[in-house]
């Protein structure tokens, strides 16, 4: 009686408060009118009546909490909802009616708590508890039903089995029970899962155990059955029947079933999974039996299973996921064929026409379509590849760009077209990107390094892959040094020709292929200013070949020794990445001391860059010891000594312009 006296007051001044301010408002902002529970308490209050009071705020409370519970469940507030329930619950005055209903919410509430986080499975044991409280309370058959579920989720299957056999036993007692009660799922579907449970969960040693088991293998056939009969555009109970005749070994009836869900519902996504796996394991095994070896049998499985996807196309054409599935195994087939080293390119080409039309029957599909049709078109660039047909390798690994170029990918958050690859489990690649095919043909080109022509193609190739990703330091690295190399030829092998008209001709060829050289080194350097290698050749070719401007060439290499030193102090480098750094840092003193030497006629600087780089090594720099004693005469008479044109010759490209 304390508490309500204590609240009267604050519940008479929330009255007086609503009733005051009805007056003050417009009526579309008037408050909605007061429940009839709260004017009774507050009128029982005001004539002293609390034990009235008392009920009638008892009664607003249970109601109002009944109602969170439900409608906090259903927003997917689970654990909020359990709250909810636990106020009502924690009334004295609860009608038994009223418990029950509590109760199985609750259980309700809990289970979906446990199910939608594993953290809290725990739940699950809280909900069997309130479901069978529930049943017991009244709540009915419904209870039982729940209460099969949670014991199921915690491994209780012979509860579980009971539960849903007691539940489906008053069901099937009155047709007419079937009808309103308010399940999550049918009931035949609990009573299947729980047979099924305990099939999977039987022992099967002795006869006495097999036979329990056969029993529950057709119980569970029979509530499934059932299921489909009540449900029958529902694909579930034909995928855990199509399971069930599995684990006895009866795979024609376990497709069967598969066959039955896809004639219902010929878009299910996870009908068709199910239904490819079972068609391949069949059609292995069948090989299997009939003494095939590995490779026959998996070659089996891809015919039975691209086989049966082209009759499924020709009953449904329009359906997007005969498509999907027939080209998935049409591209596994092709690859798998290719790593034996017969590839066959129309077996992928077959398979990106497939992809392709599923994506356009259903563009939902389309980022994944196209990720395949790519494998597809780099498939077909390796069969190319694989047959020595360089030029339609390069057509093909190219043309995966217009698939999805980078522009495309940035907005789809997937992978570039050029750069679409299929990895094993190791890391290693089953087919490599378009890019690596391109770099493997580049490399075909490189064979002989005295082949004009195919160095020419080999800096084409690393060119148009440049072009394709300018802020790829990598590839424009890869176009300086090959365009590089193409230019050296030209100079050495047609800018010599007797004819001046093609000397000319391979002149201006050197020249345009060098040009294009730096500007891809140019761009490499920007891309990696701290890579001293890359930045020291960017330097290197205006220095040695190019020589038009050494201010250019020098800060380049001067950025190369400043940022050297540094680096060679990181004590986490190895042996091999510290070789490599320290040659490239001692590259760049000597090519400053080559700038100073033949574009600034500057002997003493000279001297001094080719000192530190000797220090630095390696041992294969040691030609320089026989250039200081000619700039030591250099210095000393002041007049560039004829052995500097020698060394000249030796060292800087005779294609170089004449200076001024």
């Amino acid at each position: 009686m304390t508490l309500i006296r204590s609240l009267a007051p604050a519940l008479l001044a929330a009255f007086t408060l609503c009733a005051l301010s009805f007056g003050q408002t417009s009526p579309a902002e008037a408050p909605a009118a007061t429940p009839a529970g709260v004017t009774e308490a507050v009128r029982a209050l005001q004539n002293g009546d609390y034990v009235t009071a008392k009920k009638l705020i008892d009664r607003l409370l249970i109601a109002d909490q009944m109602a969170a519970t439900v409608s906090l469940r259903e927003a997917g507030q689970s654990m909020e909802a359990l709250e909810a329930a636990d106020q009502a619950l924690a009334v004295p005055s609860l009608s038994r009616a009223e418990r029950a209903k509590l109760l199985e919410d609750r259980g309700r509430a809990a289970f979906a708590a446990a199910a939608s986080d594993s953290g809290r499975a725990y739940l699950f044991e809280e909900a069997l508890s309130n479901f069978e409280e529930a049943a017991r309370t009244g709540a009915g058959v419904s209870a039982a039903f729940r209460a099969s579920r949670a014991a199921r989720m915690i491994g209780d299957h012979a509860t579980a089995l009971d539960l849903a056999r007691a539940g489906a036993g008053w069901v099937q007692a009155a047709e007419e029970r079937a009808d309103g009660l308010g399940l999550d799922q049918l009931y035949t579907r609990t009573l299947a899962e729980a047979a099924f449970s305990s099939y999977l969960a039987a022992p099967r040693e002795t006869e006495k155990e097999k036979a329990a088991r056969a029993a529950l293998f057709d119980e569970t056939r029979v509530a499934l059955e059932k299921t489909i009969g009540l449900a029958p555009t529902d694909t579930w109970a034909y995928r855990e029947l199509s399971n069930l005749f599995l684990w006895e070994g009866r795979r024609q009836e376990s497709l069967k079933a598969l066959e039955s869900a896809l004639a219902v519902q010929p878009a299910d996504e996870a009908v068709h999974t199910a239904f490819v796996k079972a068609l391949g394991d069949d059609a292995e095994a069948t090989a299997r039996g009939n003494g095939a070896d590995d490779a026959e049998a998996l070659q089996a499985r891809f015919d039975g299973i691209i086989g049966r996807y082209a009759a499924f196309r020709q009953i449904h054409p329009e359906n997007a996921l005969g498509y999907w599935y027939g080209g998935f195994e049409q591209f596994y087939d092709a690859l798998n064929t290719f790593e034996t080293g017969e590839g066959v390119a129309t077996d992928f080409a077959d398979a990106e026409a497939l992809f392709r039309r599923c994506r356009e029957l259903n563009p939902g599909y389309a980022g994944a379509c196209v990720d395949f049709e790519v494998l597809c078109r780099n498939g077909q660039g390796w069969c190319a590849y694989q047959a020595e047909n360089n030029e339609e390798a390069i057509r093909l690994f190219m043309s995966s760009n217009e698939l999805r170029s980078l522009e495309e990918a940035q907005m789809s958050g997937r992978a570039a077209g050029m750069e679409v690859r299929l990895p094993r489990g190791d890391g290693t690649d089953r087919l490599p990107s378009a890019l690596a095919g391109l770099d493997f043909v580049t490399r075909r080109f490189l064979a002989d390094p005295n082949d004009v022509e195919a160095l020419t193609r080999a800096a084409a190739i690393g060119d148009m892959m440049f072009e394709l990703r300018p802020e790829n330091a990598n590839l424009a690295n890869n176009a300086g040094f090959l365009n590089r190399d193409a230019a050296v030829l030209w100079e050495r092998f047609r800018a010599t020709d007797p004819d001046p008209a093609k000397a000319a001709a391979g002149r201006a060829r050197a020249q345009e292929l060098m040009e294009r050289s730096y500007a891809a080194y140019q761009v490499a350097a920007r891309l990696v200013p701290d890579d001293v290698r890359v930045v020291n050749d960017a330097g290197l070719i205006m220095t040695y070949y190019l020589r038009t401007d050494p201010e250019a060439a020098e800060a380049y290499l001067l950025d190369s020794v400043k940022d050297g030193e540094p680096q060679l102090a990181d004590p986490n480098l190895g042996e091999a990445e510290r070789e490599a750094l320290n040659e490239a840092w001692g590259d760049a003193h000597q090519n400053l001391g080559i700038l100073e030497m033949t574009l600034r006629d500057r002997p003493a600087e000279a001297k001094i860059w080719f000192e530190k780089a000797l220090e630095i090594g390696p041992p294969s720099r040691n030609w320089l010891r026989s250039v200081l004693p000619v700039l030591d005469t250099w210095i000393e008479t002041g007049e560039k000594p004829a052995e500097i044109e020698t060394i000249e010759a030796r060292t800087v490209w005779p294609h170089n312009p004449p200076r001024d």
